[in-house]
């Protein structure tokens, strides 16, 4: 989205591909061990046998998709589906790095997706995430991934509202006052 809708800025850390920080290549190392290790607990008899009761096992495994497996495609395409909308709507103003100072054609974009949420390229990624998450049936990724997330946007979210609303001013103080930023907890 970002090499369609804001070419000028499209580098290689715009696809969060590498050099993404400790932290990102923490999680999906988790994420994969975690499932892995259920497999192989699984797989081995010790999970089922030992820790679900077998009515329970057999259920489960009757079911062609878990509950969490729907939820978590549904929070997949809702999440990559505000965060593709957010690059388009946006365009130039677009930019996976904060940016501290205004450039000539920056604009406040508040229609669209930009109307639903203040911040809708990191609802969605918080919501893709923790999506991901409920598809690979991680309950332990799950909850490490929505505090980590959290932290994550909290933070970053206070850091770029501040250059904003030097950008725009009262522009930007009306908007923050009738548009919220969806992700739980976060103003």
């Amino acid at each position: 989205m970002t090499a369609r809708y804001n070419p000028p800025d499209a580098k290689v850390s715009s696809f969060l591909l590498f050099n993404n920080g400790r932290a990102y290549n923490i999680a999906h190392t988790t994420a994969m061990l975690e499932v892995l290790l259920r497999h192989w607990l699984t797989s081995s008899g010790i999970l089922t046998s030992t820790i679900l009761p077998e009515t329970v096992t057999a259920t489960v495994q009757r079911l062609p998709f878990s509950i969490s497996v729907v939820l978590g495609i549904v929070l997949i395409g809702l999440g990559q589906a505000f965060r593709s909308l957010a690059m388009k709507q946006a365009g130039t103003s677009f930019n996976h790095i904060v940016q501290s100072s205004k450039k000539e054609d920056h604009v406040l974009v508040t229609s669209g997706v930009y109307r639903v949420s203040r911040h809708p390229a990191y609802f969605g990624f918080f919501w893709w995430a923790l999506g991901t998450q409920l598809v690979l049936g991680n309950p332990i990724c799950s909850v490490a991934y929505a505090a980590v997330m959290w932290k994550f946007f909290s933070h970053r979210i206070t850091h770029e509202e501040k250059h904003l609303v030097s950008f725009f001013e009262q522009d930007y103080h009306q908007y923050r006052k009738t548009t919220p930023v969806r992700i739980p907890f976060i103003a």
